[in-house]
């Protein structure tokens, strides 16, 4: 038997205004999530009622598909309420509400007629199959006038409320999870006690002593000790006591290089370095979850603690010592100082030649550092000069006779100069 006006559909479109009467304010309306029919379904007199095959659409987006017809066969009429429903994420909600209030802020500005229509479209298939019908009421469909008694199509749509939910969970409030400790706990035991100090002005962290024999509080701690606990852990070496001279020959570079490998060894070769962490919900509260259909996000964290790296190098250099800095007599730049009066004499005037000091490096030949306005030689003399006890200049001080032919060379006339005591080097 052939298809009897297989094919044939009838197509109903709902224009749902997504807008309230005061512009400014929220719809109340979120996205279509569902479509229910009532039908009335059997044998009434010569009719036979039917429920047809049913696909809807919102907004050009198919969302529900049921390609198969259900033929009555004789029986009792009766209604019967059929549910089309599909998964509304919440996501595809907030895109639904941000379009609404896009369109009515735009019509707020603009003052505009704007389309905040919603479009269902539910297409029936009313005619039955060739396979349909053999699956069913077979022949005996000739018999009947067939129809489809649609008595009422409802309309859902899911939405974000403000609402208060209370959810009892009968578990416990915290999990409890177990781990090892090292070789003593570093918050001590029961009959210990707390063995963790706090900080009189930092309570971000806490401290604890230690001895030569070992932690103090915990007994059989002495040599090396690890201890750790979720929060915190310390990797200890044996305890020496202050000032405890080092062994073997006085190197800098060799007493440095024994910091490092003692470093290393512990920072960059005991423990790990990192650890990962996994999201997990509580048994209970997940299938609880999973039940309203709200899924627990799965995530993998990894730590990585960045901040342990080994030491640089030692780098060994030779000894040196510093050649310290001498004051040196500024001859080129010499001036005459007229002094009325002088030696006691109401009319006397005497004149003398003055001059200042340069700032020398003893390092090397000519070293000269930055120049200094230092003192001044007055008619008496030359000031005593302030000399560093890292300065050499017996060597230049000795030269005293060749110093006053040089300035009596100068043409400047004669200077009173009184030459200090040469100064050894201090070792």
């Amino acid at each position: 038997m052939g298809d009897l006006g297989a094919g044939t559909t009838i197509l109903i479109e709902f224009q749902i205004r997504r807008e309230s009467d005061d512009v400014s304010k929220d719809s109340g309306m979120g996205a279509i999530s569902r479509v229910e029919c009532e039908f009335g379904y059997g044998e009434f007199g010569d009719n036979l009622y039917h429920i047809p095959a049913v696909r809807i659409v919102v907004d050009g987006l198919s969302k529900y598909s049921c390609d198969t017809m259900s033929v009555a066969d004789t029986g009792d009429f009766e209604t019967k309420r059929c549910s089309y429903s599909w998964l509304v994420p919440s996501q595809e909600i907030m895109d639904t509400k941000k379009v609404e209030a896009e369109d009515r802020k735009d019509m707020i500005e603009t003052g505009d007629e704007i389309d905040t229509t919603n479009t269902v479209q539910i297409t029936f298939r009313i005619s039955p199959t060739d396979e349909e019908l053999d699956a069913g009421i077979g022949d005996k469909y000739l018999e009947y006038e067939n129809l489809i008694n649609l008595k009422t199509i409802y309309l859902y749509h899911s939405n974000f409320i403000e609402s208060v939910e209370t959810v009892k969970v009968y578990e416990r409030m915290y999990n409890i999870s177990y781990g090892k400790h090292g070789d003593v706990p570093p918050h001590g035991r029961s009959t210990t006690g707390s063995l963790l100090y706090p900080l009189a002005l930092d309570k971000s962290t806490v401290y604890q002593y230690d001895t030569q024999s070992g932690m103090v509080g915990m007994a059989g701690t002495a040599g090396e000790l690890k201890t750790m606990n979720k929060v915190r852990g310390r990797i200890m070496k044996e305890c020496h006591s202050d000032k405890e001279p080092i062994q073997g020959s006085k190197s800098i570079y060799k007493w440095e290089s024994e910091q490092k490998k003692i470093h290393d060894g512990v920072a960059v070769n005991v423990g790990s370095t990192d650890f990962v962490m996994v999201a997990s919900a509580p048994p209970a509260m997940e299938q609880l979850l999973n039940e309203i259909g709200i899924y627990f996000p799965q995530w993998i964290c990894g730590f990585t603690n960045t901040m342990v790296r080994p030491l640089k190098d030692v780098q060994q250099y030779s000894t040196y010592s510093p050649c310290g800095h001498l004051f040196e007599h500024d001859f080129e730049h010499m001036y005459r100082f007229y002094a009325c009066g002088g030696h006691g004499r109401l009319y006397g005037r005497s004149v003398q030649d003055v001059f200042d000091y340069k700032f020398r490096n003893a390092c090397g030949v000519g070293g000269v550092a930055s120049p200094v306005d230092a003192l001044v030689a007055y008619y008496n003399g030359i000031a005593r000069v302030l000399i560093s006890p890292f300065i050499f200049v017996q060597g230049l001080l000795a030269r005293r006779e060749q110093i006053q032919q040089l300035i009596a060379s100068s043409g400047r006339g004669n200077v009173i100069m009184d030459f200090p005591q040469a100064v050894d080097n201090i070792n």
